[in-house]
């Protein structure tokens, strides 16, 4: 009987035990939270797109194989086409890799789409450590629409809106571009235009506002002109339709800008319109991550 009693004690006392001790597994797991764990979210540089890169070890043995994994996230509201990514300059992975497992074509990605895969890359034989930076293009095509709306009064309606104050008055509309690409309008005298003038000037501004850099813009940036302004533009070919006819030069981040001088007709009512403009780009960034491969 009391070896009955004690083989209970010792049960009770052996379960407690096993539920205040960790449980010990037969192999390491990685801590993702720890400074060990390799490359991630790379800044892709445009505000198109979202860029990250990992892997679960900063380094590599000499001769031995090591996992990246790859997402690209479309950000905008829009479809980003013909995207595709590569691995161009691979020192320490360059002699014992197919070229197939640096380079992915994504194709279309539809907004917040994402692209996703993996790729194991085996080190190159190397005698003493060495810490290898890699370099990438990514790049891709988009459309953007700009909308501005243009508003001519009668001259007699605009003195007296100008008399009561209530020119402010009148909304006028504007839709801004999203990508690297920024593109806005700026006139040589506030709206409301008076009808039947002459002298009028417009200006069109161009910011590259990511990292990248365009491909050449000429034919790619189209103007519709509404019927309430008679535009013409020494940058732009065209009527009623205006295309780019040269390719546009950045400077630290900005070009110059497009000079337009345009006249409005006569007219006995208010008429809004909207200026429209169609912005076709494409854009490629340039960057790279580091990792170390150990010598033997």
């Amino acid at each position: 009987m009391k070896k009955l009693i004690y083989l209970l004690i010792f049960a009770v006392v052996l379960t407690s035990l096993c539920s205040e001790l960790p449980i010990q597994l037969p192999f390491p797991l990685p801590d993702l939270n720890t400074n060990a764990q390799g490359i991630s979210n790379i800044d892709s540089g445009s505000p198109d797109i979202f860029l990250n890169v990992e892997s679960l070890s900063p380094e590599v043995k000499s001769e031995r194989s090591i996992q990246f994994f790859f997402s690209i996230r479309n950000k905008q509201t829009y479809d980003l086409s013909d995207v595709k990514f590569e691995i161009y300059d691979r020192p320490c992975f360059d002699k014992s890799n197919s070229e197939e497992n640096f380079i992915r074509d994504c194709g279309i990605l539809k907004p917040n789409a994402s692209c996703t895969w993996s790729s194991r890359w085996t080190a190159d034989k190397t005698e003493s450590d060495k810490t290898c930076s890699i370099r990438f293009l990514l790049n891709y095509s988009a459309r953007n629409l700009i909308y501005q709306d243009i508003v001519v009064l009668p001259e007699s309606e605009y003195n007296q809106r100008e008399a009561s104050g209530t020119l402010n008055s009148i909304p006028i509309q504007l839709t801004s571009a999203k990508g690297p690409l920024q593109v806005y309008l700026s006139f040589s005298e506030p709206q409301p235009f008076i009808a039947d003038k002459t002298g009028y000037s417009m200006h069109v501004n161009y910011n590259n506002v990511g990292d990248g850099f365009f491909d050449n813009l000429e034919d790619k940036i189209i103007v519709s002109v509404p019927d309430n302004m008679d535009l013409s533009c020494e940058d732009y070919t065209g009527s009623q339709t205006l295309t780019l006819n040269k390719d546009l030069k950045f400077i630290k981040g900005r070009a110059v800008s497009s000079v337009c001088n345009f006249n409005t007709p006569q007219l006995s009512t208010m008429s809004i319109r909207s200026l429209n403009m169609e912005i076709n780009y494409k854009y490629t960034l340039y960057d790279s991550f580091t990792i170390t491969v150990r010598g033997p």
